[in-house]
């Protein structure tokens, strides 16, 4: 399960494990002011996005391709992938392709 997270922004998206946020309150408090993007945006990752982070760059690909296949989604799967194409596993990047079904990639 994901772990609470206290913020003042509000959700705007929700799209492939990343939560992204705006902070409609200071955009609210000085509606004038030229305020950057970048200050009012918030992107947040779900637990399983960072958990396969930190797998692929603390262990090896064959538990990392066990974590992906317990927690299956597309974004894992391509993150998977593409670390795979790094490593030049293609064994692995070509079934990750596959699970993500991004054909053009393989």
């Amino acid at each position: 399960p994901e772990e609470p997270l206290q913020t003042e922004a509000y959700i705007c998206s929700f799209k492939d494990l990343q939560i992204r946020a705006v902070l409609l309150d200071e955009i609210m408090r000085t509606p004038d002011a030229m305020l950057k993007a970048s200050n009012l945006i918030i992107d947040f990752e779900t637990r399983s996005l960072r958990d396969t982070r930190a797998i692929l760059d603390k262990v090896n690909l064959k538990e990392a391709l066990a974590f992906v296949e317990q927690n299956s989604h597309p974004r894992l799967w391509r993150l998977l992938a593409e670390r795979a194409l790094e490593a030049l596993d293609f064994l692995t990047a070509e079934k990750a392709f596959i699970r993500c079904e991004d054909y053009p990639s393989l």
